[in-house]
């Protein structure tokens, strides 16, 4: 299923319960935020089909970031946790669900259609059709979960530096 202990970076195979998993949280925010939900995308490894990840659905929701206070109030009371320590509060904004131990979703607030919001998409497009690049790609996730298995901030620097045609992939 999904959830993973905070702090922490375990990879498991693909599972394809993972789309129905986002598919779904997508109807409560369409049905949460009506149409100040622009843009809802599965984002992240587990939008990657075939390739393990972190057992953790990422979302992108795209905004108007105008009225992100407003969206930021409406999350909160609807079970979502800010996450102040990562992203950037002027352009992404990253909330989590799940329980202070395991968490289980990220939904990432950016402005929709930003480079940002883009490069995001992209990525996941990029790596669902280019197979060669994707079986890279989770190598690398799994040399870094090798080195980082208790440091998910190390961990996600290490596979960043995943390159391809001289161009590194976020």
């Amino acid at each position: 299923m999904i959830g993973l202990k905070r702090n922490t970076v375990s990879l498991v195979k693909y599972n394809p319960e993972w789309i129905e998993l986002f598919n779904k949280e997508k109807v409560l925010l369409k049905e949460t935020l009506g149409q100040d939900a622009i843009g809802i995308e599965h984002i992240g490894s587990t939008a990657i089909i075939g390739i393990m990840a972190k057992p953790v659905i990422d979302i992108a929701l795209g905004i108007d970031f105008k009225k992100v206070n407003e969206i930021k109030t409406v999350l909160e009371n609807n079970n979502w946790i800010f996450r102040p320590k990562f992203g950037d509060i002027n352009k992404h904004i990253v909330f989590a669900k799940g329980n202070d131990i395991e968490r289980t979703h990220y939904l990432h607030l950016m402005q929709y259609g930003s480079k940002e919001w883009n490069e995001k998409i992209f990525f996941r497009d990029y790596l669902n059709n280019n197979e060669k690049e994707k079986i890279e790609y989770e190598k690398l996730k799994i040399e870094a979960m090798n080195k980082f298995n208790d440091d998910r901030k190390n961990y996600t620097k290490e596979k960043t530096k995943c390159k391809n045609s001289n161009k590194t992939l976020r």
